[in-house]
């Protein structure tokens, strides 16, 4: 490893360190760099405590998505835009431009979803 990146990483964990430490986790790191597994752990028992509220905000993501709710909005959009005064192409092109970034915020919370499901399977399966 070159020095450059060994730089890098001594810096990362040097940040990991400081934001456990805020946390209520100290990590000491011994000489040489510190026990590298020993980080790692407190790395580990750190995300894991972010478990639950990261499904706690994927849910509120999720949620946002309902069909049911995502139509009402997107009409709804729509008529505040036409309401407004708005010229009806141009009401039109906002309101596909509205439904199609809602709709890739819940394209992306999916695949967030279920890339912390799979994390947390794995996990529990090595425990």
């Amino acid at each position: 490893m070159s020095e450059e990146k060994r730089e890098v990483a001594r810096e990362a964990l040097e940040e990991a360190s400081k934001a456990l430490e805020k946390e209520g986790i100290v990590v000491k790191a011994g000489e040489g760099g510190g026990d590298v597994a020993e980080i790692l752990k407190a790395v580990g028992e750190f995300l894991k405590s972010l478990e639950e509220p990261l499904m706690k905000l994927l849910q509120v993501f999720l949620d946002t998505m309902d069909g049911k709710k995502l139509g009402h909005d997107v009409a709804a959009f729509y008529a505040q835009l036409r309401d407004s005064g708005m010229p009806e192409d141009v009401a039109v092109q906002m309101t596909k431009e509205y439904f199609e970034k809602r709709t890739a915020v819940a394209d992306l919370s999916k695949l967030v979803a279920q890339f912390v499901k799979k994390e947390i399977i794995e996990d529990k399966e090595e425990d």
